[in-house]
């Protein structure tokens, strides 16, 4: 991650996406294991 603070915009929109990535995966994930992944 450290390695990407050169492209600072790149990193936000990795982020943006990774954010969106796990939204819908925890829509799909059962109630119980929501809070095995800290969420």
């Amino acid at each position: 991650m450290i390695s990407s603070l050169h492209r600072p915009t790149r990193a936000l929109i990795d982020l943006e996406a990774i954010s969106q990535n796990i939204k819908s995966v925890q829509a799909h994930i059962p109630a119980g294991k929501k809070d095995f992944c800290g969420g």
